[in-house]
């Protein structure tokens, strides 16, 4: 009887498992590849527009070498607190395309319109409460320049930091260098 008990509790928590974790639909927008994951039993949930940080990153937020799939970790959170996501591969991410021109063309106005279509794509569906543009790193600096090209309901920064190309170690070693 325990073992029968036991068994029917461990059917229960995949079953629950299963439940919380959202539908993974990819999609195509204009030559954007991307995944949209919804939440189930949730009619228009908001949305999270998940932008990568530099370099060729793919949907699931690995990268050439570096595989930490952080992006679909970060979808899977938001889905199990039903908040859908829409996650994508930046240009040059899984193989160049050549739609997109040359790798050493893109400019960073690429990136920006580029999330700007994928947001004006989640707005026209009307299948979404609210939309919430997320950028990390270099992906902040998109999601900012975003925000200010098309509507959106929030803005959210992961890590992200502005200033001029090299300021960073030099400029940080020049103000530790001053200090006493």
């Amino acid at each position: 009887m325990r073992k029968l008990i036991g068994a029917l509790a461990i059917v229960g928590l995949c079953a629950a498992m299963a439940s919380a974790s959202g539908e993974e639909t990819q999609i195509r927008v204009g030559n954007i590849d991307a995944v949209l994951t919804t939440p189930p039993d949730v009619e228009r949930p908001p949305i999270a527009l998940l932008i990568a940080g530099s370099g060729s990153t793919d949907h699931d937020g690995n990268g050439p070498q570096a595989k930490p799939a952080t992006l679909k970790k970060l979808s899977e959170q938001l889905v199990a607190r039903k908040i859908a996501t829409l996650r994508y591969d930046k240009r040059g991410a899984g193989g160049w395309k050549p739609v997109f021109g040359k790798p050493e063309d893109f400019r960073f106005k690429d990136f920006v319109d580029d999330a700007a279509a994928l947001v004006n794509y989640l707005r026209s569906s009307g299948k979404f409460s609210r939309l919430v543009v997320v950028g990390h790193s270099e992906g902040g600096l998109v999601a900012i320049l975003t925000a200010r090209k098309v509507p959106v309901d929030r803005l959210v920064l992961l890590v992200t930091a502005a200033g001029r190309s090299g300021e960073g170690s030099a400029g940080a070693k020049a103000a530790s260098a001053r200090r006493p």
